[in-house]
């Protein structure tokens, strides 16, 4: 390749060499650009026939100008069109400039219109029920004799005031109670081994408060229409008992007394069914707890123990439908 390029400026030079001699009083127009005019010299000492001629030796010194350009180019493996635009007198309107490409905005089309505005207070109450009953179950073919009923309830009355646009943070209490009453339970896994159980009861009450955050999102322009995720965090206190049989004609109670801090998070969707009252539902979806509990059995003191756990997942036992009023 480097053959082929110093040939072919060799050969150029030639040509021009040879058709400026030719013309040994031409003389460069006014508007060709050249400014400096040099003039023809002959050589009276020696009387040779060759005549300084400034448009030659103006050529061979841009020849070998574009020459030294290209051979530095070529071994840096880059060709400079700037140097050899202007060694070789190129026009400037001849070096083109390249574009760097622009780099393209996502639109996705997310729009988060203003559901509830700033200086807004808000108070409402949410609850949830579950209940359960063996007899609406069919719960394993090998349990026999099974009767169970629960329920679970929780009350969280709560207020808030906004911060900003769909921000809010607030105070919210709680009440939560639980029981379940097993009548009789019944285990067969392999024959002359079996399980069963009788009288068990287990009761809780929980009390509760903390505090939140809640960030909206609108839905719709008019403001009927959004979703919102809730961060809590709540400090729990509980006494619970559990009460079996002692296979001696009397009852054996184990009381538990526990100190719980929880942080959730609960997405939910909000909708407003009146100008100033509106409806959400939410489910919980992760936990993170630390409990400290404290245990007696007949009123004496059995032992103290500390649990901490994280749960992610949709949790149907904490499903909570409520009513806000917005002042």
């Amino acid at each position: 390749m480097m053959k082929k390029i110093v040939c072919i400026v060799a050969t150029l030079a030639m040509m021009l060499i040879a058709s400026t001699t030719a013309r040994a009083s031409h003389t460069l127009p006014v508007d060709s650009g050249y400014v400096e005019s040099r003039p023809v010299v002959t050589d009276t000492t020696t009387h040779s026939p060759f005549r300084y001629d400034p448009v030659v030796a103006d050529s061979i010194i841009s020849i070998f100008h574009m020459r030294d350009s290209l051979f530095f180019s070529l071994r840096n493996n880059r060709v400079d069109v700037d140097s050899i635009a202007t060694d070789t007198l190129l026009p400037t309107d001849s070096v083109v400039e390249m574009e760097q490409p622009k780099k393209e905005k996502f639109v996705r089309g997310l729009t988060n219109y203003s559901y509830i505005a700033k200086n807004e207070w808000i108070c409402g109450i949410t609850a949830s029920y579950t209940g359960f009953n063996s007899d609406d179950s069919d719960l394993l073919l090998l349990i026999k004799d099974f009767n169970f009923t629960g329920s679970l309830f929780g009350i969280n009355p709560f207020v808030g005031y906004f911060v900003a646009d769909n921000q809010c943070i607030g105070i919210k209490l709680g009440y939560s109670s639980t029981v379940g009453n097993l009548g009789n339970f019944s285990l067969d896994i392999i024959e002359g081994m079996n399980i069963s159980l009788t009288d068990l009861e287990y009761n809780a009450k929980i009390y509760s408060a903390g505090l939140f955050h809640r960030a909206y999102l609108g839905l719709t322009p008019g403001g009927q229409l959004g979703i919102f995720n809730e961060t809590n965090l709540t400090f729990r206190n509980g006494v619970s008992h559990f009460i079996r049989s002692n296979g001696e004609g009397g009852m054996t109670d184990t009381k538990t007394i526990s100190n719980e801090i929880v942080l959730g998070l609960s997405p939910g969707i909000s909708v407003f069914i009146m100008d100033n009252v509106g409806a959400s539902v939410s489910v919980g979806i992760l936990g993170l707890n630390y409990k400290h509990n404290v245990q007696y059995i007949d009123g004496a003191l059995t032992g103290k123990f500390v649990s901490s756990g994280a749960n992610f997942k949709i949790n149907i036992l904490n499903i909570n439908i409520g009513i806000t009023v917005h002042i």
